[in-house]
């Protein structure tokens, strides 16, 4: 397995008056991207939110205490297990998405086939707009 940086940007968040009071939702789906960070710094595990939302497809997300890169491995691990529960479920996807996150630092990765990509770029809490940027990109 290749592991290798990657940076990408994208958006497709919308954001419409009439739909949860202007708040950025996922497009095509009443979802705040609000409410899905919050479910998961709240503890929710991606199980949990699958099974109360199944039209999402979530990334794996596996925190640790200030050390992003110890929490790589069980990221990648729990991507690839994601990966071959799917192909095994006859349901195929393009990417598998992992976040290894302490809740004030995010790192992002992506499993494509046997490739495990990884962002070159730290994202911080403080500045919840580019988190959201990349999370858009997950669930697109």
């Amino acid at each position: 397995m290749n592991i290798m940086p990657e940076k990408e940007s994208t958006s497709r968040i919308t954001m419409e008056a009439g739909k949860r009071s202007g708040k950025p939702c996922i497009r095509g789906l009443r979802i705040a991207v609000y409410d899905v960070l919050g479910w998961l710094a709240a503890g929710m595990t991606t199980s949990e939110i699958l099974e109360d939302f199944p039209e999402l497809e979530i990334a794996v997300v596996e925190a640790k205490n200030e050390r992003i890169a110890a929490g790589y491995g069980q990221c990648v691990a729990e991507m690839i297990a994601a990966q071959r529960y799917n192909q095994r479920d006859g349901k195929e996807l393009p990417h598998i998405y992992g976040v290894v996150t302490t809740g004030h630092a995010w790192k992002f990765l992506r499993l494509n086939e046997t490739v495990i990509y990884i962002d070159r770029e730290d994202y911080y809490i403080n500045d919840p707009a580019k988190i959201i940027g990349v999370l858009d990109v997950m669930l697109r």
